[in-house]
C-alpha cells in the first residue's frame, strides 16, 4: 500500500518535471542550430525563446498538473487509515 503511494508520487513528480523541460530542451536545441547555421551570436535570442516556451507550457499544462496533484492528495487522504494499520 505504502509502496503504491510512493511510486505514484514519484511518477507524478517525474511527469510534472519533464513536461516543461522537454519542449524547452527542443526549442533551445533548435535555436542553437539556427544560430550556428546563420552565425548569429546573440545569446538573448535562445534564452528568450526558452523562457517564452517555458511560460507557454506551464500555462497550458498547469490545469493538468494541478488536477494530478489534487487527485494524488485525495488518494493519500483516503488511504491514511489503511497505512496506519500496517
Amino acid at each position: 500500500m505504502l509502496d503504491d503511494i510512493v511510486n505514484e508520487g514519484l511518477k507524478i513528480v517525474l511527469i510534472l518535471g519533464v513536461l516543461p523541460l522537454a519542449p524547452v530542451l527542443v526549442v533551445g536545441l533548435l535555436a542553437s542550430l539556427f544560430q550556428a547555421a546563420t552565425q548569429i551570436q546573440e545569446q538573448t535570442l535562445a534564452f528568450l525563446l526558452r523562457i517564452v516556451t517555458l511560460v507557454i507550457v506551464v500555462l497550458v499544462g498547469a490545469e493538468v498538473g494541478w488536477q494530478m496533484i489534487c487527485e494524488y492528495t485525495h488518494e493519500i487522504y483516503i488511504s491514511l487509515p489503511k497505512v496506519g494499520d500496517i
